[in-house]
């Protein structure tokens, strides 16, 4: 009885480590706390990307776009690149450069490192980032670490 109750107490402590650690990685959550201030703009679209010849594509992808001075990030949220992934991720690429012109924004970049959690995520650099944002929807191209991907979306409601 003795082992079990030790055995009870060291499983509640680890719970309870696990737990506090878990609350503290999403207090610091960059993509949570500039969706609380609300200075995204949200879309919901089509995710398309090409892998090992074949196409995979993903209905009802959200992505949030953030526009700073002359510089774009996008929040990619919930996002399974491939089937063989297996789970899905929140990940960001910051600091794009864009212009707009007549409400139309556009936005090109090239080699910048996406990050996931905060933490960078180097094998996937994003290249050939090409884009525009206009009339309520968005449309752009990139590459993560070579992989082809296309997004297609329009403005959440």
């Amino acid at each position: 009885m003795k082992k079990f109750f030790l055995s009870l107490v060291a499983f509640s402590t680890l719970a309870l480590v696990f737990c506090s650690c878990d609350n503290e990685e999403e207090d610091n959550n960059p993509i949570k706390t500039e969706q609380q201030n609300n200075d995204s703009t949200s879309f919901v679209g089509q995710l398309s990307v090409t892998f090992q010849g074949n196409d995979f594509i993903t209905d009802d992808t959200k992505v949030s776009a953030l526009l700073k001075g002359n510089a774009i990030s996008l929040y990619f949220f919930g996002v399974k690149f491939v089937p063989q992934m297996p789970v899905t991720i929140d990940l960001v690429v910051a600091d794009i450069a864009c212009s707009t012109t007549n409400g139309i924004v556009e936005f090109q970049g090239d080699k910048i490192i996406p990050t996931m959690a905060g933490a960078p995520y180097k094998q996937y650099v994003a290249e050939d980032i090409k884009g525009t944002i206009k009339d309520g929807t968005i449309n752009f191209s990139l590459t993560f670490g070579g992989i082809p991907t296309k997004y297609s979306g329009v403005v959440v409601k």
